[in-house]
Parts: structure tokens; C-alpha cells; sequence
């Protein structure tokens, strides 16, 4: 199938925020659309390539997918240095980067709560959950996972989810990684690829919002993201979290993208 870039445009966004999910009802709006994008490349035979600037945009494209392949075991590798699993109820931050994977797995983590929701927060949250698709813990693995908090790391245990740490990768290599990933998802029909830029150590990935050391080198990410756009279950690719207004020396982020995408489009 054709590659097709999927460039999610400005919608009309709602006005609500919470301290505990901010702008979540624009991205309520932001992912409706997005979740059409997709579904729309994918039923069309196109192999779409989401790139976004914050991560909470993957709720929609996960949806879309999801809704394309609509009665398959679907699979999600999430390359990132974070977890993505809170929630209203246990964000540190409220923001609503560090929770798709939380809206995903249709997981409050209510044992882990420690932030008191108001009434429109929890109404636009379990808006944002009622999806008829729901991913299933054991069809997803984390790949350069090294930073996240003591309720994620609860739930990461509590639902036994597959994670490759920087110290895995450095004892296994990338290549066993990589394949463990994909033995350990066999049994799915298809696989879509979460990659975030922060997975990468922040000497490469200067523009992007929440840096953290330890992470994947170029040489690693470029083996990592080939090899995944080439494997006949993947049947997507985003990349996210590239923010343009924080680069820090001279090259840009999306000039670093497009040096990992080179050799595949």
C-alpha cells in the first residue's frame, strides 16, 4: 500500500478546560477528526503516517485504526520515554500528552486517585473513553520506556504490559528488541507504531517538549522505525511530540524526522 502523510489541520475547538485534562474538550473535537482521517486511509488501502505535535492526538488516530480494522487483534508499539497512562485522577500535570494510552486502555486507575475531578472533567473523560474499541493491555508493548510515575509504573505491573527499558535495549541490542516486539504481538492482525521524538536522547531530539536522558540513539531509531514500516503487520506510523518553538541548536527537529523517514518513503 501507498504511504499517505496525514497532517492534522486545525478544528474547531471547545472551550473547556480543567486543571486535571487541559483543553481536553478541543481534544475531544481534534481526535473526532483524526479518528476519521485515519479510518479513511486505512479503508482506502493507504498506509497513513501521522505526524502531530502532542501526543493525545494518538487517541483518535488509534481509534480510526482500530475502527478500520474492526473485528482484528490490533496491536500497539508506543516508542516514548513516558508511559502515557494517567488520568484525571492521578496526573501530576493535567496534561492530556501523559494520558492516551490511559483513554486506550479505558483505564481510571481510581486505586491510584489522588486529584478531586469536577463534574465536567469526569463528563468529558468518559466522553473521550466511550469508543466501541477498546486496546487490550497484552497487544501493547513500550519500547524506551524510562520515565514515568509511581501510578503508571502500578498499572504497567497490575496489567503485566510488555516494556523494553534503555537498559533492556543495552543489555538485548535493538535488534532483539525488535524482535521480541514483534513475537510477543504475533498474534495480532495488525500493528500501528506510536512513536514519539522524546523517545530519542535529547542530544538528537532538542525540539520537543519533555526531554529525558538514556534515550534511543539515531542509529537505533532509524534500525527501529524501518524495520517497523517494513514488517507486513505494521499498517501505520505516527510521530509525535515535535514542537518547532523549543529547537535548540541548529538542526531543526522535523529536518531529524525527515532523516529517519528518508530511507523508507
Amino acid at each position: 500500500s501507498s504511504k499517505q502523510v496525514l497532517n492534522n489541520t486545525a478544528v474547531p475547538e471547545g472551550n473547556y478546560s480543567g486543571t486535571y485534562a487541559k483543553h481536553i474538550e478541543s481534544i475531544i473535537d481534534i481526535n473526532l477528526h483524526l479518528e476519521a482521517l485515519v479510518h479513511n486511509a486505512i479503508t482506502a488501502g493507504e498506509f497513513p503516517i501521522v505526524l502531530t505535535g502532542d501526543h493525545s492526538n494518538a487517541i483518535g488516530a488509534i481509534h480510526g485504526f482500530m475502527k478500520a480494522n474492526k473485528g482484528m487483534q490490533v496491536g500497539v508499539i508506543w516508542i516514548d520515554a513516558h508511559a502515557d497512562l494517567h488520568s484525571p485522577y492521578t496526573t501530576p500535570s493535567g496534561n492530556m500528552h501523559g494520558m492516551p494510552l490511559a483513554v486506550l486502555l479505558k483505564q481510571d486507575n481510581l486505586s491510584a486517585q489522588k486529584n478531586p475531578i469536577d463534574v465536567p472533567t469526569a463528563k468529558f473523560w468518559n466522553q473521550l473513553k466511550d469508543h466501541p474499541s477498546t486496546l487490550k493491555p497484552n497487544n501493547l508493548v513500550f519500547i524506551g520506556l524510562r520515565d514515568a510515575e509511581a501510578e503508571e509504573l502500578a498499572l504497567i505491573d497490575q496489567l503485566n504490559i510488555k516494556a523494553y527499558t534503555p537498559e533492556l535495549i543495552a543489555a538485548q541490542g535493538i535488534e532483539a528488541v525488535l524482535k521480541g516486539s514483534l513475537e510477543y504481538l504475533s498474534h495480532c492482525d495488525a500493528l500501528y507504531v506510536s512513536f514519539d521524538v522524546d523517545s530519542m536522547d535529547p542530544s538528537i531530539s532538542t525540539g520537543t517538549g519533555t526531554p529525558v536522558s538514556n534515550g534511543l540513539d539515531f542509529e537505533q531509531t532509524q534500525y527501529l522505525l524501518k524495520a517497523l514500516i517494513n514488517a507486513p503487520q505494521v499498517a501505520a506510523l505516527e510521530i509525535t511530540e515535535i514542537n518547532p518553538e523549543i529547537e535548540q541548536n541548529n538542526q531543526p527537529m522535523h529536518e531529524v524526522v525527515m532523516q529517519l523517514l528518508k530511507p523508507m518513503l
